[in-house]
């Protein structure tokens, strides 16, 4: 909306490639913003009714639905909710949660846990080695008085 200067209640005319090649257009009215969190991907994505959306491509079909959801937590439940949904319609469709997409969160995840166990083990390791220090350091030291003060 602020790059093309747009205001609520304002009519847009949107224009696309059909799947056949051709161009289409239509005329929508605005009636909000959102954001991604990502100024590169604000630039690209809109919202709009999937009639609307199938019908500027001149398809019936659809072939990908993303669902967003406020709580992560809620994406086992909702995805065990669609496939019943679309099961009890007889429709035949395929559902991944983002976690089966995110391939690239989970090599950074991967990623992360190998550095935090190297630090973890070193940090042990320098822990282990100055509390074996200083009970050597102890022990000797309660050694010698041991064997100067005599039997």
């Amino acid at each position: 909306m602020k790059k093309l200067n747009l205001k609520v209640d304002e009519w847009v005319s949107i224009m696309a490639t059909t799947i056949d090649g051709a161009y289409n257009a239509g005329s929508l009215q605005v009636t909000g913003s959102f954001s991604m969190g990502n100024a590169d991907a604000d630039n690209f994505y809109i919202m709009l009714p999937i009639s609307f959306a199938q019908n500027l491509l001149n398809t019936d079909g659809v072939d990908k639905f993303i669902v967003n959801l406020k709580d992560t937590e809620m994406t086992t439940a909702t995805v065990n909710w669609l496939k019943n949904r679309f099961d009890e319609m007889g429709l035949r469709v395929e559902i991944k949660s983002w976690s089966d997409l995110a391939a690239y969160y989970h090599q950074v995840r991967g990623l992360y846990e190998i550095i935090f166990f190297f630090l973890s083990t070193v940090i042990f390791i320098l822990v282990f080695l100055s509390i074996l220090g200083i009970m050597s350091m102890t022990f000797l030291k309660e050694w010698r008085r041991s064997v100067l003060s005599g039997p």
